[in-house]
């Protein structure tokens, strides 16, 4: 960096001075191989008088991966701070995330990492967009882990993929290679887009294979039937998704109450099966 003093008169105090910087550049290295870890490009940078904070304008940052060498993830965003000492950044307005040539694409109002932390962490709104797995996640705040297998969402929370719609108060996807496990936890609310089918629930889990598990004041609402019950597991059967209502289960049917032991619903036929004990 080059220090111009556009005055005769040098300062008495050059620790009192704070710097600013145009087409500010930084990079961080390796200590034993001296491999490059993450590198910044700006606009412009002010800087603390011992070099510890920065703020900095329209930065870009590239994160490497160790193995390979090649740019993991880039972090763009209008304004950042950053605290060298603790490789803490925060991002402010616009952030945008492209993660392993935007297999993951995240866009944030803020967003919060350092070198020794393992994750992301995201506020004033945000979403996140997985082309290859074909779901969007969204909330007012986030944590997300800089590998990507893990994600959360809090605050009017919404996951989409396909025809699933998922909201709930705070949604949990950990990601496998092939498939997700789904945690949806609080006003949780699953739509069914093209059968019209509506699921609420105080809680919603999705496994690897497919299937649904459900717990508290649960309500299937479709355009013929409304079911009710404390718990409900939802199985594939022959490719056939089947939910299974037990607690308390019973059926709304042309203003009936059914009340039963187990009541069974077949998502593609709406077919209803009551059993055990039957009573209105």
């Amino acid at each position: 960096a080059l220090l111009t003093v556009n005055s005769s008169k040098l300062p008495k105090d050059f620790e009192k001075i704070d710097l600013e910087i145009k087409n500010y550049k930084l990079e961080q290295l390796d200590q034993k191989s001296k491999q490059r870890l993450w590198k910044l490009n700006a606009k412009s940078a002010k800087l603390d008088p011992k070099y510890n904070n920065a703020e900095i304008i329209e930065p870009v940052i590239e994160y490497y991966d160790k193995d390979s060498g090649k740019v993991k993830f880039l972090l763009s965003s209008d304004s950042a701070s950053l605290n060298k000492q603790t490789q803490a950044f925060k991002l402010f307005e616009n952030v945008q995330l492209h993660f392993n040539n935007n297999q993951y694409y995240l866009e944030s109002g803020n967003l919060e990492f350092s070198e020794q932390s393992q994750v992301f962490t995201t506020s004033n709104n945000w979403s996140l967009e997985s082309l290859g797995k074909g779901l969007m996640i969204k909330g007012s705040s986030g944590v997300i882990n800089k590998d990507f297998k893990t994600l959360i969402s809090e605050g009017s929370a919404s996951l989409t993929k396909a025809e699933y719609l998922l909201e709930a108060d705070k949604i949990t996807v950990n990601l496998t290679e092939n498939s997700q496990i789904v945690d949806a936890v609080g006003h949780s609310k699953l739509n069914i887009r093209n059968k019209n089918i509506t699921l609420r629930a105080g809680q919603i889990h999705l496994d690897p294979k497919g299937n649904l598990k459900a717990n508290g004041a649960i309500n299937i609402l479709t355009e013929k039937v409304s079911c009710f019950a404390n718990n409900l597991l939802v199985r594939k059967i022959n490719n056939v998704q089947i939910a299974t209502l037990t607690g308390n289960p019973y059926i709304v049917r042309n203003g009936d109450k059914i009340f039963a032991d187990e009541i069974d619903y077949n998502f593609d036929t709406e077919e209803v099966t009551i059993k055990g004990h039957v009573h209105s």
